[in-house]
């Protein structure tokens, strides 16, 4: 999918929380629960050879992007749905959150209208002190979150770049790596899938992972 395209979908925010649970919150109005929205610049090329990350285990349950249901990771993992904007055009997350031996962290699986029924997208964070999670975002405890390759919060940024290679853009400490291959359709009119894998960092380690597989045409 265009970039542009894809964007007019799913925008970015490199706003980050800074907030660890303290105690639930019910609908609190500072309560952690919707994603925060992601930004990412119209001129980004598509420079990585090859598909990053599509895939996200949460407590063994793998969960493959543009596959992997919503309704399915609801069964395995529980939690309830929130959604931004009308039913069928508007983003629609389940809310997750655990902590590991470094501290606290939170999950957000996103589908929008793209993606249909499956999860097309994540946001993985870690966090700081002094906040509070709304009760609708689920409880894992101490489970865990695991990615391919070197990717994990509290990882050097220079094993991230030793592992992933130079990013297509780099903002500050926010490393976006964007690839983009022809995944069928028509010579004429291919459909294209992209995928975007966005790593923020603080004081040289990863402090945030974001990542999205689309296809369209």
């Amino acid at each position: 999918m265009r970039l542009a395209a894809w964007i007019s979908v799913v925008l970015f925010a490199s706003s980050a929380f800074s907030q660890t649970p303290t105690q639930l919150k019910t609908h609190g109005a500072d309560a952690i629960w919707e994603p925060p929205d992601w930004m990412i610049p119209e001129n980004v090329k598509p420079t990585v050879p090859k598909e990053l990350l599509s895939t996200i285990r949460v407590s063994n349950f793998e969960i493959v992007l543009e596959k992997t249901s919503m309704e399915d990771v609801q069964r395995h993992l529980g939690g309830q749905f929130g959604r931004r904007g009308d039913a069928s055009e508007g983003l629609r997350w389940l809310c997750f959150h655990g902590a590991d031996a470094v501290g606290a962290w939170v999950l957000w699986l996103e589908d929008n209208e793209i993606d249909g029924s499956s999860i097309g997208s994540f946001q993985w964070q870690r966090l700081n002190k002094h906040g509070d999670f709304d009760s609708r975002c689920h409880t894992l405890g101490k489970a865990t979150v695991e990615l391919p390759s070197s990717l994990r919060l509290g990882a050097r940024l220079s094993e991230v770049l030793k592992s992933l290679g130079p990013p297509s853009s780099k903002e500050g400490e926010k490393l976006i790596y964007f690839h983009q291959h022809e995944a069928g359709g028509t010579r004429d009119d291919p459909f294209i899938s992209s995928n975007t894998v966005v790593v923020h960092s603080r004081n040289g380690r990863v402090w945030k992972i974001q990542a999205s597989k689309t296809t369209s045409d």
